[in-house]
Parts: C-alpha cells; structure tokens; sequence
C-alpha cells in the first residue's frame, strides 16, 4: 500500500448552494493549505442548484414537459455568474465557452429523451455526468485563479472507481498538492427526490475506498445543516475517545447521523481520526480515531434549541418556490412542511437572521403568504430515519399517554427527514423520554428486535431453546434479526429476563432449569410482564410448547394485546369451534398487527398447513384431502411382521421414544382426527371433533386399562387381529395404513388397505404423507412426504413461524 501524508475533505452536495458558500468554500481550502505539508483530496459532487436542477430535468422529461430547456437556460445563468463573480475577466470567456459546450451537450441529450416515448435512463445519466463535470470544473478553475493549484481528476463515466486509477493519479503529481475527485453522481429513478442522500451515501463509499488504498492522515467533512453532523459533548472542542454503547450514548448526549454510520465505523477500524464542520452552526467535531470499543455508532437524534418562521401558503408550494430560493441564497435555510397541517411550512434559520426572513415574507404579495410568526427557542428533535416507517399516530399517541405537547411534526421539502418541534420550555426528563421512545422505535424497524416468550420446555422446548442459540449470531449478521430469549417457563417455575439475554446464560437444560427455580409459575403474572415489555421490542412471540388444553383460554388476551403466537398445541384449533373462532376472528380484527401461526400442528415440520393456506388464498377448490399424519402409528404398522406382533411393535414405538409417554394418546387415534379436523376448519368446514367419523386402532377394554402394565397386557389380546391384517394384505400385494379423509363434506379417520397404485403404497418408517386434491390439482393432486413427529423437526417448523412473524 502507498503511503501518503494526506488529509481529505468530503463537501457533501448542499455545502455549496450560493456565492457565498463558494467564497467560505475557497477560504477554507486555502486556510488549510498554505501552511501545511500534506497534501489534499477533494471529493465533491455538485453545487446545491444543480442538483435541484436535475431532479427538475428528470420530472419535465417525465411528464412530457418542455420547461427542462428554460431550467437548462437558469443552470447556465447561474454559471455565469458564479464565473463572473470568482474568475478574472480575462479568462471568463474561455471558461464560459467550455462551459456552453457542455451544456449544448446536455442540451442535445434532454431533447432526444424528450422525442422518445419513456425515459433513457443510459442517456439520463448522461446530463448528470456532465452537469456533474462543470459543477467539478468550476471549482478547479476557481481554485486556479485563487491562486490555489490543484489536479484534477476528469472521469465523466465517474460510477465505478478503480483503486489503481486513483492511486496512480496521486503518484504521478508532487507530493505537496490539491487533488480534486468528482464525487459520485448517484439518481433515485424511483424517487427522485433523494438525490442528495444518494449522492452523499454513494461520496462516503468513495471516501471509504480512498482510505482503503492509501495512507490518509485525516478525514474532514464539510455539510450545511447542524442535523447532519456529529454532536459528541457540549465542549465541541473536545478531542475524546468514544469507548461507551448505544444505550449508554442517549443518556450521555452522543448523537450521531445515520448517514455518517457505516463510513465513522470503518473510520474507527482504520484509526482515522475525522472532523465534521458545519456551515450553518460555525462549529466543528472532531474524533481521534483512537476508539478501543468494539460498539458500532448508531445512536439516532440530534437536539438544538434553533429558530424557526412558521407561515401559511395561500395556495401551492410551487408559486412561492423562487422567493424561497432567494431566501436560501441570502440565508441559507431549511424549509419544512407540516405534517399536522399541510398549509403552514416552516423555514429554519440562524436566530440572528430570523427577523430578516420574516420581513421578506411580509413583504410578499398577501394572496400567497398569510399567518406569519416567528418561533423562538424551539427544541428541535430532529428523526434521521424516515419517520413515516415509524407510524405517526403511534408517536401522538405515546405523547398524549404521557401528557407530553409537541408544537408540530414538520419534513424537511428536500431529503423527507422529519423532525419534531417541541415547546421550548420542555424539561429534559420529557425529551429524554421522547428520544427513548423513538429510538425504540426506530431501532426495532432496522434492528429487528424480537422478544421470545417460551412456555414449556420439555422435548420441544428445549430443542427450540438449543435452536435458537444457534442460529442467533447468524439471523442477525444475515437478516438484521435480533432473537432476545426473553421469558421461560416449564410446568412449575418461571423466569423473565430485564436484560434481554437469556439464551446467553446456559449451555444445557440443567442450566435453564437451575435459573427457573427461584419463581414460582403465574402464567398471568407471566403474561402480563410480556406485555408490558413489549414496547422494547419489534415483535413479541409467546410459543405455547404444551399440550395444555386451559392455556388457550389466554390466547385472546395475549393477541389482543399485539403479541403473537407461534405453537405446535393443537387445543387452540380442535377444541370446542367457538373458541376456534374467536381466535382466528380475534387475529383477523388485528389486521396484521399480530399473528397466529401454527404449522407444527399438523405434521410437525412439513408445509402442510402453509400449502393449504396458499391453495385457499389462489380459490383452488379443495376436492379431497387423504393423510397420513401420525408417526408413531405409521412407525407401528410399518414394523408389523410374522415375527412382530402388534403389542410388541407398540412396545418398540414407546421405548424408542416415537409415542407419548402412554401410547394409548397415540392409539385411540385421537391426535389423527385433531389433524384433520384443523385441516377441515381450514377450510371453511364448521365442524366439532365429535363430527369426526373416528375408528380408533385399539379396543374399548385398552382405553379404559389403567397404568402401562395393564395396557400392554391388554394389547396383547389384539395381536391375533393385527396379524390377520397383516397377513391379508401381504397376500394381496396389499398395505396397511391408518388415514385421515376429508372429502365431500364428510371426514372420517380409520385403518385401511391401499394397493401399490396408491402414492401412500410406498411410506416407510415413521413419515408422514398428505395429498391435496383440488380443481387444478386433481389428476396430478398435491404430495407432502417426510418425518412427521420429532423434537428436531418440530423445533425447526417453530422456528420458521418465528422468522415469518420477525421479516413482517
């Protein structure tokens, strides 16, 4: 890597939007240049106006508009004064050529895009390289005759920049020199009015790349607006390390702009220090570079006591655009645009100016300005990220709760940043209480902070549990998915956490029933903390890991409540259809605010439930639907044999683990017809488990036998039963198979043969199998094939409910 004693300085695209501008923007380089021995790398896009001009271009060539010839026209006025007012007459008429030539260029471009049916983004981008190229011409003739010598680096196709080309550019020039970069030209065709954000946003990535590949001593940035720039301590003089978290940096005043993040984090991995100054404020950051701590910066707010003059438009924006244009020129403001009332705008100003602003609006013409007021000694809370994402109504509401009054929500007309003025004798505890609640907010829409709130930690429980330490680092490296393991219960204790970090104290299940025993379960008192936190986080899941039939009775509280809930509990949807109902209407009033998911009811972790919802949701008519949907039974019979008897295929099942505890649940084939029946009131059938037309596998004697002894001795009577079967369907090429039936309003589950025509012929061990007949599928009908029991699946389809309900 070469080494090079240099300094860069990053003029963001609104730095400079006047003569003035330009004339602070040479003084600056001129002060840092001539008493230093390094050398300097300008990166700079474009004057303020001529990004306003483009957005401009690009909407009159939009909308079939020929005014894009006279905004061309005002961009080569605006030039020629620039150049009149900062070069020597004598080399004015060169420049002004070269400039015009340019311009023809663009000329010639916008009316080919203008004869052509949509726009040519390819040629688009051509007038903004080249309105790009005199903007960066300019200022190294500029420079030139100041007297300031500088290099300039000509790239007009300036997207892609190659490490060598620039380092190669540097090593061919003397080391005591300026060196001007065009910075990026970037263009949102979607929304156009984010150039500015997107040109900044793509310069920081080319600063990133210069410090990549070449020594750089410093980093200074240039920007307008106090909203853009760092604040680290009220002494701004300060040179201090940054060595505290996210949390810790609200509640000592660190505040730093979003779009700064990304570039400030490699800043601190490299160990460069940076400055921000600022052009509206005169004030000045600075950061050593020496930061020990391994946190990222992403703090989100900024506050500053500002002035602002609030007026009403008597009419559209438009016809008051070129006063404010003046107004920028003469003061370099910020206008903003209510949002409770979108007739009033606000312009912010320094304080010292604000009475001259508002003069010049009295003495505009009535019919367009009305209702003028000077707003002294605003607290002005400014959002970074886009507020819209964060519900305005959520935030009115959070401030009338707490009987907080904010004077207005404004957004800014260029970059749609909002901000928040409050009154100006708010006490700092509200603020604090303010910034918390949008940090929140603002942090759990990009940070995807996601509560879990397991009840039941038995097999599946804790296979979740060893789930979700595993995947926890990798879902937030790769999707932003923050899992916080935040409460736990098993059936006599229960723990929730104030730190968020659970699944980071243990290491096994002993582990987690060690921290379970100091409280005693509530399951209301559990419920209620979880709604409480929920403000925390993004989304809030209760799992439900039981087979609890009274734990559903709390369902509706808890989605009431905007918390989801993810569980492979059958209860909720084969109990009575009354409760059914009024949980699924319950998720349905909710509109998404909170969702019920369910899959691992049925088949563990295949699609089965998903598929279906996605067949009803296309209106293809189900037909028929044919399953096999108990492991343990299909393991039993699939085991049977001239050596194997039922009783003792039942036995192997129980000890290998593939039944219940008792294996009369698994045999009464119970569990079966709650499957189907879920699958039946899927879609759309009103049906009670009683309906069911259900033959269980074993006797009445069995069901009733008390304790596991007098069970197996029972089965034991069956096993002359099992091995006719068994027999008949060897003897004719036939299988046996315990299936699940809805078809013509009819549902039934029973033990049958199938002949080797049929898909569920072939079904080995412990899978299970489903086939969805439907009006589009009825020849070639819908197959799901694969293990439908187990901790390990189970735990999977859990998790997969999880991650559906977090990517909302």
């Amino acid at each position: 890597m070469p080494v090079f004693n240099m300094k860069i300085l990053h003029f963001d695209s609104d730095y400079i939007s006047n003569n003035k501008s330009i004339k602070n923007f040479i003084e600056e380089i001129d002060s840092i240049f001539r008493f230093k021995s390094y050398s300097i790398i300008i990166i700079f896009s474009n004057f303020n106006l001529s990004n306003i001009s483009i957005k401009n271009i690009y909407k009159f060539l939009l909308n079939k508009n020929d005014i894009y010839i006279y905004t061309i026209n005002n961009l080569e006025k605006y030039y020629i004064n620039v150049i009149e007012k900062f070069i020597p007459v004598i080399y004015q008429s060169i420049v002004i050529a070269q400039i015009k030539i340019i311009l023809n260029k663009v000329l010639d471009i916008a009316n080919i895009i203008y004869s052509l049916e949509e726009i040519n983004k390819s040629l688009f981008d051509k007038i903004r390289q080249n309105i790009n190229h005199i903007d960066v011409l300019l200022i190294h003739y500029i420079l030139l005759h100041k007297k300031i010598h500088n290099e300039y680096l000509n790239i007009l196709s300036n997207k892609i920049y190659k490490k060598d080309l620039i380092i190669d550019f540097i090593r061919k020039t003397s080391k005591k020199k300026i060196y001007i970069i065009p910075g990026i030209s970037e263009f949102d065709y979607n929304n156009n009015n984010n150039i500015l954000s997107l040109q900044d946003k793509a310069n920081y990535k080319l600063s990133k790349l210069i410090c990549k590949y070449i020594d750089i001593s410093s980093i200074n940035f240039y920007k307008k607006y106090y909203v853009n720039f760092i604040k680290i301590s009220n002494d701004n003089n300060d040179i201090i390390n940054i060595n505290h978290n996210i949390h810790n940096s609200i509640i000592n005043n660190v505040f730093i702009d979003i779009n700064y993040l990304s570039l400030c984090n490699d800043l601190n991995k490299y160990r460069i220090p940076f400055q921000i100054h600022n052009k509206f404020f005169k004030q000045i950051i600075k950061i050593n570079g020496n930061i020990e701590s391994n946190e990222n910066f992403d703090s989100l707010f900024i506050e500053r006591i500002v002035s602002f003059i609030k007026f009403k438009i008597n009419g559209s924006y438009q016809e008051i655009k070129k006063y404010v244009y003046d107004i920028d020129e003469k003061y370099n403001i910020n206008i903003y645009k209510s949002l409770y009332d979108e007739n009033y705008y606000y312009i912010q100003s320094n304080p010292k100016n604000s009475r001259l602003i508002f003069n010049f609006l009295k003495k505009l013409n009535i019919k367009y300005i009305s209702d003028i007021s000077i707003i002294k000694n605003t607290e002005f809370l400014f959002v970074v990220k886009n507020f819209n994402k964060l519900n305005k109504n959520d935030f009115i509401a959070f401030c009338k709760k707490m009987k907080i009054k904010i004077n207005d929500i404004i957004q800014n007309t260029i970059d749609n940043n909002v901000s928040i003025l409050l009154p100006n004798n708010i006490d700092y505890n509200t603020i604090d209480k303010i910034k918390r609640f949008l940090h929140r907010r603002i942090d759990n829409y990009y940070t995807k902070k996601i509560a879990i709130y397991i009840v039941g930690i038995g097999l599946i429980g804790s296979k979740l549990i060893d789930l979700l330490k595993l995947n926890k680092n990798n879902l937030y490296s790769r999707d932003n998915i923050q899992l916080n393991l935040v409460g736990i219960t098993n059936s006599k204790n229960m723990i929730i956490s104030n730190n968020n970090c659970l699944i980071d104290n243990f290491e096994q299940k002993s582990d987690i029933i060690s921290l379970l025993n100091d409280t005693k379960l509530n399951i209301n008192t559990f419920i209620e903390s979880m709604i409480s936190n929920k403000e925390k986080f993004s989304n809030s899941i209760f799992i439900d890991c039981t087979s609890d039939a009274n734990i559903i009775h709390n369902y509706k509280h808890i989605l009431d409540n905007k918390i989801s809930i993810v569980t492979p509990n059958k209860n909720g949807n084969s109990s009575l259809y009354s409760i059914y109902k009024q949980i699924h209407e319950t998720v349905h009033k909710l509109n998404n605010k909170a969702s019920f998911l369910y899959e691992t009811t049925v088949g563990a972790g295949l699609p089965i439930i998903s598929t279906l919802k996605a067949l009803i949701k296309v209106n293809d008519p189900i037909i028929k639907i044919e399953a096999v949907l108990s492991g343990t039974i299909s393991y039993i019979i699939n085991i049977l044999s001239n050596k194997i008897k039922f009783s003792e295929a039942v036995k192997i099942a129980h000890e290998k683990g593939y039944s219940e505890p008792n294996p009369k649940d698994d045999l009464t084939g119970l569990d079966v017809a709650r499957k189907i029946l879920i699958l039946a009131r899927e879609i759309g059938m009103e049906i009670e488990l009683s309906d069911i037309d259900l033959q269980p596998l074993i006797t009445e004697e069995c069901i009733k036998s008390s304790g596991l002894e007098n069970f197996f001795h029972c089965l034991k009577k069956m096993d002359d039963f099992y091995h006719k079967k068994y027999t008949q369907a060897i003897n004719n090429n036939l299988k046996l198979r315990y299936i699940a039936v809805l078809e013509k309003n009819k549902v039934y589950v029973k033990l049958t043969y199938v002949n080797n025509d049929h898909p569920f012929f072939n079904l080995s061990g412990s899978d299970n199998i489903i086939l969805f007949k439907t009006q589009t599928y009825n020849n070639n009908p819908i197959i799901i094939r694969g293990p439908g029991a187990g901790a390990d699946v189970t735990s999977l389809g859990i998790l997969s409910d999880i991650l559906q309900i977090s990517n909302k």
